[in-house]
């Protein structure tokens, strides 16, 4: 199974965490973070965003993921639902999973407004993503 973490902004303290559950409880999977750190990041900057949604979609593709968790913040949010979109396009079965302070206070709009994300992880999600993966494998 391949996991793919995607995230935009600072480092994601989420995603070490997870990744180390990983390492260590689920050696089998492959895993793979997405990332584009831009100090300069400006959600209305449309360009800009185009360019960093197409270069992480196409990562994404090449990689062809089983699971991808996107870490959401609200200025982030949109951009990452687009590239959640992108990849339910090119890969129907990928699972998106959504968590962060945003996906949290809003999980109730976020699915209805977003056929593309298929989960919301709720909260301080270390043993619901522990949940997830056993699920899946």
């Amino acid at each position: 199974m391949k996991l793919a973490f995607v995230h935009i902004g600072w480092e994601s303290l989420a995603f070490e965490i997870f990744s180390s559950i990983l390492s260590k409880e689920f050696p089998q999977v492959e895993q793979k973070l997405f990332f584009q750190y831009d100090c300069h990041w400006n959600p209305v900057d449309e360009k800009k965003s185009n360019r960093i949604r197409h270069q992480l979609v196409q990562e994404i593709k090449e990689y062809r993921p089983d699971i991808c968790c996107f870490s959401a913040y609200t200025d982030t949010y949109n951009i990452l639902g687009k590239i959640a979109k992108d990849v339910k396009m090119f890969s129907t079965e990928t699972v998106n999973v959504f968590g962060g302070i945003h996906a949290t206070l809003l999980k109730s709009e976020i699915l209805e407004e977003n056929r593309y994300i298929d989960i919301i992880a709720i909260g301080e999600a270390e043993a619901t993503f522990k949940e997830l993966i056993e699920e899946f494998i």
